[in-house]
């Protein structure tokens, strides 16, 4: 008795490439004195006190405040879309900490 298998195999390349949406960039502020700044913690750590501080220092020489603080519940994950949205209408400007 005979057993004749056949197989086909599909060679595939292994290269990857990076898929960058499009986007534009927001027009630069000219001042940040009296501005409203939204921080996002990454949560990894470290990036609370790194924001904690910066923020302290922009309100001591720019007079900043505060307007929204986002911790994002893992660094992996992106900010929620509601959120961004949330910063861009309340504040002037964001700050992102990553943490070590």
């Amino acid at each position: 008795m005979t057993i004749t298998r056949s197989e086909i195999h599909q060679l595939v390349d292994p290269k990857t490439y990076a898929i960058v949406p499009e986007f534009t960039l927001s027009e630069r502020l000219e001042e940040i004195r009296n501005k409203k700044v939204g921080l996002i913690d990454d949560s990894k750590e470290n990036a609370k006190e790194l924001l904690e501080e910066f923020s302290s220092l922009l309100n001591e020489k720019y007079a900043i405040s505060c307007q929204l603080y986002h911790e994002k519940p893992a660094a992996g994950k992106p900010t929620e879309p509601a959120i961004i949205e949330k910063i861009a209408k309340e504040c002037d400007f964001a700050i992102v900490a990553i943490g070590s």
